[in-house]
């Protein structure tokens, strides 16, 4: 069977018309728009969905970059190009459409839509622990925020990891609000975080602590004790009930 040309271009050129721009560039508000790895997950979901509903072949496309029909299909190698640059307009055309400007900034002009695609998630495709932590702790904090909008963030961050050890460590880290512990757990969590790995963590931390703390007391205490004079013999670290110099005490025994 061969391919409708004609129909493919009729049908790309229309989801491309003036209309259709208008219509694709306010099915991607603000916080659907593709802004950081934060909410990468939420800005795939919805592209895929979009592209999906207009021509499902175009998801194909953007996985491999070929068209999804064969050369016998298409009728020869020139409708393969030109099919192929068809699906690669509508890819950039909902690439510019859906990702906020400065991450717009960041793609290439001489890039094609397949392309600037595939830069997209090697970008924003991924995201640390640290990165989902402090997201986790600006969405918590942020004031001003209604239910729908705190849930739909929250939803978000849920795709990235649904391991509730994580949440629960996240939400104890937030409690303590001790930025030394949060750079000691993170530095070392690689790409794993469990329960185990922050106990252990946190342990470390409070021995170390402790360490510390214990230090700078005797420091203090023997600061203080080089600060006493004893008024029975006038030496120094000691005072007059602790004395051991010998009674009475001569003026010549006194330094």
């Amino acid at each position: 069977m061969t391919v409708d040309i004609t129909l493919i271009r009729t049908k790309f050129q229309q989801v491309m018309s003036p209309a259709s721009a208008f219509w694709a560039t306010n099915s991607f508000n603000d916080d659907d728009k593709l802004m950081s790895a934060a909410n990468f997950m939420r800005w795939k979901t919805k592209f895929t969905n979009t592209l999906n509903s207009f021509e499902p072949s175009v998801v194909d496309y953007i996985q491999t970059g070929n068209i999804p029909f064969s050369l016998e299909q298409c009728g020869g190698n020139e409708q393969v190009i030109e099919i192929q640059a068809a699906y690669d307009q509508l890819l950039l055309f909902w690439v510019h459409t859906s990702v906020s400007q400065p991450v717009k900034n960041l793609i290439s002009q001489d890039q094609t839509g397949y392309q600037k695609y595939h830069l997209l998630i090697k970008c924003y495709g991924q995201i640390s622990f640290r990165q989902l932590y402090e997201e986790y702790c600006s969405i918590n904090s942020s004031n001003g925020q209604g239910p729908m909008e705190w849930g739909a963030k929250c939803v978000n961050l849920l795709q990235w990891n649904q391991d509730p050890a994580v949440w629960l460590i996240f939400s104890k880290l937030s409690s303590l609000q001790n930025e030394k512990l949060e750079r000691y757990l993170f530095a070392d969590c690689g790409n794993e975080l469990t329960i185990q790995r922050a106990v252990t963590a946190m342990q470390l931390f409070e021995h170390e602590t402790k360490s510390g703390f214990l230090a700078t007391k005797r420091s203090i205490q023997t600061t203080k004790k080089k600060n006493i004079i004893c008024a029975r013999c006038q030496k120094a670290g000691h005072k007059s009930p602790n004395c051991r110099a010998p009674t009475p005490v001569s003026k010549g025994n006194r330094a």
